[in-house]
C-alpha cells in the first residue's frame, strides 16, 4: 500500500546541496539575487572575496560601489585606484571611480578619469556620450572650487609673488542712463581679453575663474572695485596686473575709462588712466582704441600687423554686439539656456560674428551636462560591471542531530515513486513538509 503523501519524505542528495548554497533554512540570504548596485550590508562579503588571490576587478568595482552608496568615500576611492590599477582598461572601475571623485569634489581627478575612459575607448557609444556632455560642467566646478580653496588660503598667498605678466580682464560696469546699452559693458571687457589673447604677450586668466572670485567674495554686484581690492584679488588669482573699467554714456555719446592695477597694490597716482569716447555707433572702434592703449599700458610694443589685427573689428553690428553681451551676462549668472539664445542671436545677426558661434557651442555643451547627473551614470555603470554575485554560505553553528533522527523516515515510509518522479516534498493535502537530511558525522 502507498504511504500517504502527507508522510514525511527525504530529498535527494543534488536538490540537498542547492538548499544548503542557497541558505534555505539556515537564516542565509539567498543567493543570485544580486540588486542593480550592491548595498552597504554585502561589504563584509565582498571585502572578504576582495582579499583572495587573484583579485578580481568585478568584485573590487563592486565593493568600490558599496562603499560609495554607504558614505565611505575614501574608502570607495582606495578600491576603485586599485581596481583601475589592477586592469587599465576597465571602463566600469574608471568610470565609477570618476564618479566617487565628484562625490568627493576633486572635479580636476574626476575629469582625468573620464578623460581616460574616453581615451580608452571602453563602454558604450550611449555611455560614452554622457560621459563627453558632462566634462564642460566639471571643468566649470573644478575653477569654481580653486577659487575657493584660494580665498581659504588667502593668509598664506599674501607672501607669494603673482607670476609675472600674468593679467585679470575683470567684467567691466555700465554707469550709463539705459539700461538696454549695459550688456556693453560685459562686451568690451570680453573683447579686450580677446585682442589680448590674439597677441598673445601675456597670459591670461580664464574670465570663468574670475567671475567665480568675485561671486565668492561677493564683489560681483559691486562693479568697479577700488585698487586696494583689485590688489587683493590679483594676489588670490596669482595675477601681477589687473585690467578693469567703466562704460557711460550721455548725450554726447558713450566713454570708456579704465585702469590697469598692479598687484601688489602701487602708487595710485602712477596708475595710468585710460580713457576715450565716441559715438554710440562707432563702439567697435572706441573698444579697438582701447585695446590699443591697454596694451602700451601693460608695456607691450605692438608691430604693424598686430595694430591691423586689433583695429580688425570681429563686428560692426551694434545690435548683434547687445545680444552678444546680453549671453556673457546670462552665462555669468549660470544661465545657461538663456545664454545660448542670445548668443543665437548675435549670430542670426551677423553670420561672420564667430564668437557668438563658438559660445553658442560652450553654453550648448553646458545645458547637455547639466541634464545627465551622477546618478543617471551610475544606472548606466552598471551595464558595464560583469557582476560576480555574493553567495552567502550557511550560518555555521552546532546541529542537533537528535533532533533531526525524529524527523527522518525510515525505509517503509519512503515512496520510491514519488523519488522517481521528483516530487518529494509535495503534498496533496494542506501541509507541505520540507525536509533536509543531514548524516551524523
Amino acid at each position: 500500500m502507498r504511504p500517504s503523501r502527507t508522510r514525511k519524505r527525504r530529498l535527494p542528495l543534488a536538490t540537498l546541496a542547492i538548499l544548503l548554497v542557497a541558505g534555505v533554512g539556515f537564516g542565509c540570504a539567498p543567493a543570485y539575487q544580486l540588486p542593480d548596485a550592491p548595498s552597504p550590508d554585502q561589504i563584509p562579503a565582498l571585502e572578504a572575496r576582495a582579499q583572495q588571490a587573484p583579485v578580481s576587478t568585478s568584485v573590487l568595482v563592486q565593493l568600490g560601489a558599496a562603499y560609495r552608496e554607504a558614505g565611505r568615500l575614501d574608502e570607495a576611492a582606495a578600491v576603485l585606484e586599485q581596481a583601475v590599477t589592477t586592469d587599465p582598461e576597465s571602463g566600469s572601475a574608471t568610470l565609477f571611480l570618476g564618479l566617487t571623485y565628484e562625490d568627493q569634489e576633486r572635479f580636476g581627478e574626476a575629469r582625468a578619469a573620464y578623460r581616460a575612459l574616453l581615451d580608452s575607448g571602453a563602454g558604450a557609444a550611449d555611455l560614452r556620450g554622457e560621459v563627453q556632455r558632462r566634462l564642460p560642467l566639471l571643468e566649470r566646478r573644478e575653477l569654481e572650487s580653486a577659487v575657493r580653496e584660494a580665498v581659504a588660503m588667502e593668509d598664506q598667498l599674501q607672501t607669494v609673488r603673482p607670476e609675472p605678466n600674468t593679467v585679470a580682464v575683470f567684467p567691466f560696469e555700465y554707469l550709463g542712463a539705459d539700461p538696454a546699452y549695459s550688456p556693453l559693458a560685459r562686451a568690451m571687457a570680453e573683447m579686450l581679453q580677446t585682442d589680448l589673447g590674439r597677441v598673445g604677450r601675456v597670459r591670461l586668466l580664464e574670465r570663468l575663474r574670475i567671475q567665480a572670485l568675485l561671486d565668492e567674495l561677493q564683489l560681483a554686484e559691486e562693479g568697479f572695485v577700488d585698487a586696494r581690492t583689485a590688489s587683493r584679488s590679483g594676489q588670490i588669482l596669482g595675477a601681477s596686473r589687473i585690467v578693469q573699467g567703466l562704460i557711460v554714456d550721455d548725450p554726447a555719446g558713450i566713454g570708456v575709462r579704465a585702469a590697469v592695477l598692479p598687484t601688489p597694490a602701487g602708487d595710485p597716482s602712477q596708475i595710468p588712466s585710460l580713457t576715450d569716447q565716441d559715438a554710440l555707433e562707432e563702439f567697435y572702434e572706441l573698444q579697438a582704441r582701447l585695446a590699443l592703449q591697454v596694451h602700451s599700458a601693460l608695456g607691450i610694443q605692438l608691430t604693424a600687423a598686430e595694430e591691423e589685427l586689433i583695429l580688425d573689428r570681429p563686428t560692426r553690428n551694434l545690435q548683434a554686439l547687445l545680444a552678444w553681451g546680453r549671453g556673457l551676462e546670462a552665462e555669468d549668472r549660470g544661465d545657461y539656456a538663456e545664454a545660448f539664445e542670445h548668443y543665437q542671436t548675435a549670430s542670426d545677426l551677423d553670420a561672420d560674428f564667430a564668437q557668438p558661434r563658438d559660445d553658442a557651442d560652450r553654453t550648448s555643451g553646458m545645458i547637455d551636462a547639466e541634464q545627465v547627473s551622477t546618478a543617471d551614470l551610475t544606472g548606466r555603470a552598471w551595464a558595464e560591471v560583469e557582476v560576480e554575485p555574493v553567495v552567502s554560505g550557511p550560518t555555521a553553528g552546532p546541529v542537533d542531530f537528535d533532533g533531526l533522527e525524529g524527523i527522518v523516515p525510515g525505509s517503509i515510509d519512503r515512496d520510491a515513486v514519488v523519488e522517481i518522479l521528483g516530487t518529494e516534498g509535495i503534498s496533496a493535502g494542506s501541509r507541505t513538509l520540507l525536509e533536509i537530511i543531514i548524516r551524523r558525522p
